[in-house]
């Protein structure tokens, strides 16, 4: 899927030593899908494949449609930070099933690993170098 995503977080952060800091992040997000493609397989009795293909996810009938556009849940995330290298990890959990056929149930579970760095401190240390 290639989608738009539009997050809302709340970040608490906190010293744990002299160097090395804690970052809490909670909020909740909104997702607007704008393509995707669907990969698609037939078998036989036996088990065996007798056609593939690959199918676009929207079309212009959005009644066609198997998935939903718009996507909102729950974001989560904690993030350590040493010298302006944070590392984190979040999970989301989407609060709308995103499925529109009533025999399926879908909804967004997403883990996720971030390395970072602050350019603010690359500035501070390039004007103690310079």
């Amino acid at each position: 899927l290639h989608n738009i995503k539009l997050p809302l977080q709340l970040s608490i952060g906190f010293p744990i030593a002299t160097f090395l800091s804690m970052q809490f992040e909670a909020g909740g997000y909104a997702t607007y899908a704008i393509d995707g493609k669907v990969c698609q397989e037939l078998h036989n009795t036996m088990g065996d494949v007798i056609s593939t293909g690959v199918n676009p996810l929207y079309t212009s009938d959005e009644t066609m449609n198997p998935i939903n556009r718009f996507d909102a849940g729950l974001q989560f995330g904690i993030t350590l930070r040493t010298y302006g290298i944070g590392i984190s990890a979040t999970y989301t959990h989407g609060l709308i099933d995103i499925a529109k056929s009533p025999q399926i149930s879908a909804q967004t579970r997403s883990y996720g690993f971030r390395l970072s760095y602050s350019l603010g401190l690359l500035r501070y240390h390039l004007r103690k170098i310079l």
